[in-house]
């Protein structure tokens, strides 16, 4: 079985753009969802199951975000949209879901901000976080966490 999964970042200045995707075959879906959700459960992150309707209109949102803040599509998806896009369009057309066409995503594939530039940005800068007021504050990891370089 193969999963591919989507990371959607909700913080500045993504705005809820698709920020990394990764794809991965497993044995069997049980080792998908141990590998998968091991990693957040350690940190006490909650599993909350989606429907596939919501999981299609996650994604849908989160590739127009992408357009609206022009970020490029990541590139790890590049590769993988000729297989992945014929499914996302046609779960769309079957759920009534609105797709954006396949010349806005090609373009959305080769134009933009580079989402990795962005993340290194990140990683090097510090995260933004956007608090109640809307005051956009920038996050520094500090240099022993290990994800920091």
């Amino acid at each position: 079985m193969r999963a591919t999964v989507f990371l959607i970042d909700f913080e500045p200045p993504w705005e809820g753009a698709l920020k990394d995707v990764a794809d991965k075959s497993f044995r069997t879906i049980t080792h998908a969802h141990a590998e998968f959700f091991s990693v957040w459960k350690k940190d006490n992150f909650q599993e909350r199951l989606i429907d596939t309707a919501s999981a299609t209109q996650c994604v849908w949102t989160a590739i127009r975000q992408n357009q609206a803040e022009g970020i490029r599509l990541p590139a790890d998806f590049i590769p993988l949209m000729a297989k992945v896009m014929p499914l996302l369009h046609a779960l769309a057309a079957a759920l009534d879901i609105t797709a954006l066409s396949e010349a806005e995503i090609s373009a959305l594939a080769t134009s933009g901000r580079s989402p990795e530039v962005l993340r290194q940005e990140e990683r090097r800068l510090g995260y933004q976080k956007r608090m109640p007021d809307g005051r956009i504050l920038r996050i520094l990891r500090p240099p022993d966490d290990e994800d920091y370089l």
